[in-house]
């Protein structure tokens, strides 16, 4: 029972998702979304794009973290599962993650950079730059068998984080591809995608018109915005007080530079 009500839930947040990124043209193989069961131990996903626009609860499949392995014999796994997998194995909190190659997010991610703090919107849902990983280089070790560039970023995707915790930036640029979001749900993580398309559109529109010479959002005021949003709980830990800082110097360091 709990297994098919995560489905639904996933269903439920992909579709409200697929619908608001249907005007960047979308399709279903560019987004890959993922719901992590309460215990942690199985994750329900979407399988490779089929013909219809909207996700049932038939068209999902299940994963195990434990194996990394998907049910059904004729369910071919998507490399950027590793994407998903090391999220989930290093950030217990996690319950739902999506991948999106989204037209805004993938262009931002080909730019490089962190994305700028510039709008409430922006303060809403995240706290100072939204990172981007380096780019993918691939090794293959001496008789070992090459990585995938998926699983690269991953890792990546983690040690950009930096001083940062997950639970308060939840998203983050991949170079080249796209970007990844998260959340303590399914739910959260698919409204975090949904603002960090439109957050990528609304920063290429002021680096086309400002240049170099726009602002960021002052820090007291994003601040402010963050933690009115009844899911941001204020920061307590000697970690996220660490984080609250370095989001802190990013937006300060940012604007005295502007001054």
């Amino acid at each position: 029972m709990e297994n098919e009500a995560l489905k639904q839930k996933l269903c439920e947040a992909y579709n409200r998702l697929n619908g608001a990124l249907t005007g960047g043209v979308v399709g279903q193989e560019q987004i890959v979304a993922s719901a992590r069961s309460d215990d942690g131990s199985v994750v329900a996903i979407k399988r490779k794009a089929g013909s219809s626009e909207t996700l049932s609860p038939e068209n999902l499949s299940h994963m195990d973290l434990r194996q990394f392995s998907l049910d059904g014999d004729d369910l071919p796994e998507d490399e950027r599962l590793l994407i998903h997998k090391t999220l989930y194995k290093t950030f217990p909190y996690i319950k739902g993650i999506v991948y999106t190659e989204s037209r805004w997010c993938s262009i931002w991610s080909s730019l490089g950079g962190a994305l700028p703090p510039l709008s409430a919107l922006h303060a809403r849902h995240f706290f100072g730059e939204i990172p981007c990983t380096p780019a993918i280089k691939r090794s293959k070790p001496d008789g070992g068998v090459e990585e995938s560039i998926y699983a690269i970023a991953g890792k990546l995707v983690v040690s950009s984080l930096k001083n940062r915790i997950a639970s308060q930036m939840q998203a983050v640029f991949i170079r080249n591809l796209g970007a990844v979001t998260w959340g303590s749900s399914v739910e959260e993580a698919c409204n975090n995608a949904i603002a960090l398309e439109e957050l990528a559109f609304r920063a290429l529109q002021v680096r086309q018109l400002a240049g170099d010479t726009y602002m960021y959002i002052p820090y007291e005021i994003s601040k402010k915005l963050y933690f009115e949003q009844p899911w941001h709980i204020p920061f307590e830990t000697e970690v996220e007080k660490t984080s609250l800082i370095t989001a802190k110097q990013e937006i300060e360091d940012s604007n005295d530079k502007e001054e």
